[in-house]
């Protein structure tokens, strides 16, 4: 089971190429049942609320996760 005492995110990681911003997000651990989904709309509102703020297009989004319980 996953610790609610450890955050599960890692690092968040933006990049600007040309007028796009890529993020990826990179999870220690996710439970698949019950929060994947929610963690990559909280991913994919935080990638859109980036690219508004710098005036960039939307690019690439990744969630990556090392561990799916």
């Amino acid at each position: 089971a996953i610790d609610p005492n450890i955050p599960c995110l890692v690092y968040l990681w933006a990049r600007r190429i040309n007028d796009l911003l890529d993020v990826n997000f990179h999870m220690r651990a996710n439970d698949v049942y019950r929060l994947l989904l929610i963690d990559m709309h909280i991913g994919i509102a935080i990638h859109q609320f980036l690219a508004s703020q710098l005036g960039l297009q939307i690019g690439e989004y990744r969630h990556l996760v090392d561990s799916l319980d």
